[in-house]
Order: structure tokens, then C-alpha cells, then sequence
């Protein structure tokens, strides 16, 4: 693989022998990810340490799957699983069985 460049408030890293971002993904962002998942073209993107992820982002991540029906977010982090939900990408865009792998936190009765 190659190795992927940093980003501003974003990293590219390789987690289990895929790559990953960890950190922002964000309108700052967005461009760069774009660029290296243009150039590298992976089918798997770990998005576990994503601690946040907007509408550019996520426009990012469904153009993706657009050139490539193969390509999969796996290990979505909760800030990454509220956006695919509330869009209603999370099963366009999530590997099987990631879509269901974050639960909402559980509200008290009390």
C-alpha cells in the first residue's frame, strides 16, 4: 500500500491492512480525501477514529461508491453512524453488517 498523506485535522493511516482516516472529516478536509481516494482507489476505508463527519464528507464517500460499487465504509465511528443514519446512505455505504454495528446510546428512564 502506498502511504497516505496527512491531512489538516485529518490522518490517513492503515489499520489491519486497510486504510483509514482518523480525526475531522470536514469541509477542510474534503478535497484532500477526495484526491486519495481518486489516486488509491481502495474498496474498504476504516472510519473507526473519525470523530467528525459532515455533508462534504459524506459527498466524498457517496461519489466514491459512484466510481466503484465495490468501495465500503467499514467500522463507521458513532459521529460517522449518526450521519450515514440520518441520510439514509448507512446501507448504500456500509459494509454488511457495519450498518447495524453502532447502536444509539440508550436513553434512561428516570
Amino acid at each position: 500500500m502506498d502511504s497516505p498523506p496527512s491531512i489538516s485535522g485529518c490522518a490517513l493511516t492503515e489499520v489491519e491492512g486497510r486504510y483509514a482516516l482518523r480525526g475531522e472529516c470536514d469541509t477542510s478536509s474534503s478535497p484532500h480525501i477526495n484526491e486519495w481516494l481518486r489516486r488509491l482507489a481502495p474498496c474498504e476505508v476504516d472510519l473507526s477514529g473519525v470523530t467528525f463527519f459532515d455533508s462534504a464528507a459524506l459527498r466524498i464517500f457517496i461519489d466514491a461508491r459512484l466510481r466503484d460499487s465495490r468501495f465500503r465504509i467499514v467500522n463507521p465511528s458513532p459521529a460517522v453512524h449518526r450521519v450515514l443514519d440520518k441520510t439514509g446512505t448507512l446501507a448504500y455505504l456500509a459494509a454488511p453488517g457495519d450498518e447495524l454495528r453502532v447502536q444509539a446510546p440508550q436513553q434512561s428512564n428516570g
